[in-house]
């Protein structure tokens, strides 16, 4: 899992975000210097947060172990190859205390908020 540490870092600096991206994708991905999740975000030299926050999970890891604390209280973007994926990690991602998940790929939708039942739209 990549992008998580630069967005702990941000939110224990008062970072604030409204929305998080996480996407599953293939372990050995490339990056350049500004597609890399850990430089999504960034602090202007006059203190203002700049882009987005992005977190990739790499297909082989085991969800159960990840640390996903950072989404706490924000709307979570899910991308996700496969529906069962795509579960494995809205139900890690539950745990987090976000303010609602929104997952999607090929398979379809699933939004869920506190207090809810997952709510799922096929393809």
């Amino acid at each position: 899992m990549i992008g998580h540490q630069t967005l702990f870092a941000a939110r224990m600096s008062g970072y604030r975000p409204a929305d998080v991206w996480v996407a599953c994708v293939p372990a050995g991905q490339r990056y350049g210097s500004f597609t890399h999740p850990e430089a999504m975000i960034g602090r202007m030299t006059n203190g203002r947060w700049v882009g987005h926050a992005e977190i990739h999970i790499h297909d082989d890891e085991n969800v159960a172990a990840l640390d996903l604390r950072p989404v706490v209280g924000t709307v979570v973007h899910l991308m996700a190859p496969t529906k069962t994926r795509a579960f494995q990690v809205l139900r890690r991602l539950m745990e987090c205390s976000p303010a609602k998940v929104i997952a999607s790929g090929d398979w379809g939708m699933a939004i869920w908020q506190p207090g809810a039942s997952i709510e799922e739209f096929p393809a």
